[in-house]
This record gives C-alpha cells, sequence and structure tokens, in this order.
C-alpha cells in the first residue's frame, strides 16, 4: 500500500469512528453518556444538547471520510494540528471549567487517530520527496 493510501484510509477510518460516535449520540444519548462515565442527562434540554453536539460530529466525520476518500492533504495537514491540540485544551478545560475527567477518553483517541495520521503524513511527504528527486 503507498503512502499516500496509508494516510487517506486514516482519515476515513477517523471518520467512520466519529460518525458513529456521533450517531451514539444522536440516537441513544443517555447511553452514550452513561457509557462515557459522565453525569446522567436530568434535563430534556441536556438531552437535546448532546443530540444536536451528536450531529456536529456525524458531520464533521463525514468531511473527514470525504476528505480522505479524494486525498485532500492540505485538509489532512490541517486536521492533524487540531486533533493534536484537543486532549491539551481538553486537559485545560477540566481544570479551568470543571468539565468532567472522563472526556479525557475522546482526548486520547482523538491524539492517537492524529499521530497515526502523522506518521501516514511523514510518510507521504517522504515518497513525495523522492518522487520529485
Amino acid at each position: 500500500m503507498s503512502a499516500e493510501q496509508a494516510l487517506k484510509n486514516s482519515h476515513v477510518i477517523a471518520g467512520i469512528m466519529l460518525i458513529c460516535q456521533g450517531l451514539a449520540l444522536v440516537m441513544l444519548p443517555q447511553l452514550t453518556t452513561k457509557l462515557l462515565l459522565l453525569s446522567p442527562l436530568e434535563t430534556a434540554q441536556a438531552v437535546q444538547y448532546v443530540r444536536t453536539t451528536g450531529l456536529a460530529v456525524v458531520v464533521i466525520g463525514y468531511y473527514y471520510c470525504v476528505a480522505g476518500k479524494c486525498g485532500l492533504i492540505s485538509f489532512f495537514r490541517a486536521s492533524i494540528i487540531g486533533r493534536l491540540t484537543l486532549l491539551p485544551v481538553l486537559l485545560a478545560m477540566i481544570h479551568f471549567f470543571s468539565v468532567e475527567t472522563p472526556l479525557i477518553i475522546l482526548g486520547i483517541q482523538d491524539l492517537m487517530t492524529a499521530m497515526w495520521s502523522y506518521a501516514c503524513l511523514k510518510a507521504y511527504d517522504k515518497e513525495q520527496s523522492k518522487l520529485k528527486q
């Protein structure tokens, strides 16, 4: 498999994961928050916010899938930077704003997929530099 195909696959798979997580939030918000060890959703408004967030996650996952299938290298570079900064920002939010600690699970997942994509991007860049010579 070429480095470009590995890079594309890393984003398609990350997108599929996001779509699945978003759909879980949309369809089963109470169960999903329970599985994430978060506080129970006590009001209908809280459930609506979780479902709305889930819908946004589905759309972002769709963008990742499309970018992966189309090979949008500039999107890959931008997304890796954003995904690498998610965990530190999440940790700051936990410290300063009392965001629930179990959300670290999502930050770690994003960090791991970002590191995978970063390794694929480095291999792609190396492959491209060899082709230019």
